[in-house]
């Protein structure tokens, strides 16, 4: 049976990390953009030399656009950010599992197996550490006469 998400964060620190660098990304994409946008547009008035009517005219649209432009990239950010959290959830959630089933072996305690959803990542691994507990707990049977 699959199992519901519970935690958005499920592993804090790596989550973040995550969403920390697709966002600095976009806020360099971003500012990349913005310079663009600012350069292209001073060689635009420098070259069409416009008279002062259409000059006027044409900030307004500008400013128009650059704060749709802006308004587009915050969305995005935060979209960015969100989607991130999300995507992020399929590693951190066997990450966070992974701890879990580490701490319980430390313990004594080999019965212990680790149960993913459907769609999570780090399968391969989940496998073969509880491949290793069974070979563990094999290994530690009393041996009965």
């Amino acid at each position: 049976m699959e199992e519901r998400r519970k935690k958005i964060l499920v592993d804090r620190k790596i989550q973040l990390r995550y969403m920390r660098t697709i966002i600095v990304l976009l806020v360099l994409f971003a500012v990349a953009l913005g310079i663009s946008n600012y350069v292209i547009t001073g060689f635009v008035l420098r070259v069409s030399q416009l008279g002062q009517y259409a000059e006027a005219r044409f900030y307004q649209v500008y400013n128009r656009i650059v704060y749709l432009i802006i308004l587009e990239i915050v969305i995005f950010i935060i979209l960015a950010a969100v989607i991130s959290v999300f995507t992020s959830h399929r590693f951190a959630g066997p990450v966070s599992r992974i701890k879990e089933a580490m701490n319980a072996v430390k313990s004594g305690n080999f019965n212990y197996r680790i149960k993913i959803r459907k769609g999570d990542d780090l399968t391969d691994v989940v496998n073969e550490f509880n491949e290793m507990l069974d070979g563990l707990q094999e290994k530690n049977k009393p041996v009965s006469s």
